[in-house]
C-alpha cells in the first residue's frame, strides 16, 4: 500500500506549480518499496505532476523546526477563547503591526503587547501568528529558524 506524503506548492520563475514528494528513511528502501515508487512516479507523472523521494537524512532541520512551531496554530479550534470572527477581527491591525515593526521587536515582546492592545488572553497574538503563517495568509522565510526570541520579517501578505 502506497501512500504520498506531501503536496507543496511552490514559487518559481514561472508561477506557483505543484509537486508531489515522498518521504524515506534509507533503511526503508527494499526493491518491493522502489517498485512501488515507481507504480507510484508514474501515476503522478499522469496527472502532470513532479514526483520525487527525500530521504530523510536530506530534510532540511530548520524548516521542519519552523513547521513544528507553526503546526498547533493550524486550525483555530486548538485554542480556548478564539474564533475566526475573532482572528478576522484583529488580523488586518495585527499583520500592520507586524509590518509595520522596522524596530525588530521579538515575537513574543511584539505578540505580548499586541495581546493588551486588543484585551485578548496572554499567548492569543503569538497563536495567531502561527495561525496566519500555517494557513499561508503571511508568509516568511522558511529557511531561518523562527524563535520567539527574535524579530519575524514577513516576506509576504495573502489577505483573502
Amino acid at each position: 500500500y502506497q501512500t504520498t506524503d506531501f503536496m507543496i506548492s511552490i514559487q518559481t520563475s514561472k508561477g506557483v506549480s505543484d509537486v508531489v514528494r515522498t518521504v524515506k528513511v534509507v533503511t526503508d528502501l527494499s526493491s518491493r518499496t522502489l517498485e512501488l515508487f515507481e507504480i507510484e512516479r508514474r501515476y503522478f507523472e499522469e496527472q502532470g505532476l513532479d514526483w520525487g523521494i527525500i530521504l530523510e537524512s536530506r530534510l532540511p532541520s530548520i524548516m521542519i523546526r519552523n513547521i513544528d512551531w507553526i503546526f498547533d496554530g493550524r486550525f483555530l479550534d486548538s485554542r480556548p477563547g478564539l474564533d475566526t470572527e475573532l482572528v478576522e477581527y484583529i488580523k488586518s491591525p495585527f499583520i500592520q503591526l507586524l509590518i509595520d515593526d522596522a524596530a525588530g521587536t521579538p515575537i513574543q515582546k511584539l505578540c505580548l503587547s499586541a495581546d493588551n492592545k486588543y484585551g485578548l488572553e496572554p499567548g492569543s497574538c503569538k497563536f495567531i501568528l502561527k495561525h496566519l503563517l500555517a494557513n499561508k495568509v503571511i508568509h516568511t522565510d522558511m529557511q531561518k529558524l523562527i524563535r520567539s526570541a527574535n524579530p519575524l520579517f514577513i516576506s509576504k501578505v495573502a489577505i483573502k
